[in-house]
């Protein structure tokens, strides 16, 4: 009898892993086609995994609801595929579902799901999640203001890397909201930013070089930070510019 329960459990184990395999197959193919703009293809491949249980794919199919892709933009449909994804512990659905709660998009505007929602995805480590989480914390929305927990996300998600939680932390130092002021630590988190291509926090080294807060003055260094970012559309650059006669902008 012992060998007979092995054996089947064997069979099961296999059979599942071919079934795992089989979505895995399909999941990949939907995207290949949504990457193509083949969006009947990929909505069916997505909702066979999605009525499955798929929280990656019941994901794709809120999105494409919400965003129209090859089907009518129907944004309670989209928050019903995104709950069950969230419900599963998929970090974007979650991140996505909160962003209507807190829009009243498809669901009941509701500051305080959107707060637990995005809670939620931030202590799962999801870097956008811990921005927002900052940014409501900062606001008050659905939850007290509470300066030092904004900043305590803000440093999580600029810890992991994410520039625009670095560009506000820059911001945070720079003006010493919530914490001491620190130029040398504002001069830090903008820079990281910066070399990841965000203009705003170019325009703010601009300002620190041309200006010598926490760092050396250096208006060539200045001039060139504060094109970089007007070159790519941040129109803050344009007034260190003209702030500091670096350059004719017009």
């Amino acid at each position: 009898m012992k060998t007979k329960i092995c054996l089947l459990t064997i069979i099961f184990a296999v059979a599942a892993c071919f079934v795992s395999l089989s979505f895995a197959g399909e999941y990949e193919d939907g995207i290949e086609a949504f990457l193509g703009r083949d969006y009947e293809t990929a909505y069916k491949l997505f909702f066979k995994e999605a009525e499955a249980g798929s929280a990656r794919a019941q994901y794709k199919i809120g999105y494409m609801y919400e965003n129209g892709d090859g089907v009518s933009r129907k944004y309670d449909t989209a928050a019903k595929w995104y709950r069950l994804a969230a419900e599963q512990g998929h970090e974007p659905a979650m991140f996505n579902l909160a962003e209507m709660y807190a829009d009243g998009r498809g669901v009941n505007q509701d500051d305080k799901e959107a707060f637990r929602l995005f809670r939620t995805a931030a202590e799962k480590g999801h870097m956008p999640s811990m921005y927002n989480l900052a940014i409501i914390y900062s606001e008050g929305r659905g939850v007290a203001i509470d300066e030092k927990e904004s900043v305590k996300w803000f440093t999580k998600a600029a810890q992991k890397g994410f520039a625009p939680a670095q560009y506000n932390l820059g911001l945070i130092y720079a003006d010493g909201l919530g914490v001491l002021q620190n130029e040398k630590e504002a001069f830090r988190w903008f820079s990281l930013a910066a070399a990841q291509g965000h203009a705003a926090s170019k325009c703010c080294l601009a300002e620190m070089y041309a200006t010598g807060l926490g760092i050396s003055k250096d208006l060539s260094k200045a001039k060139q930070l504060a094109r970089e970012g007007f070159d790519s559309g941040e129109e803050l650059c344009r007034f260190v510019l003209a702030k500091h006669n670096l350059a004719p902008v017009k």
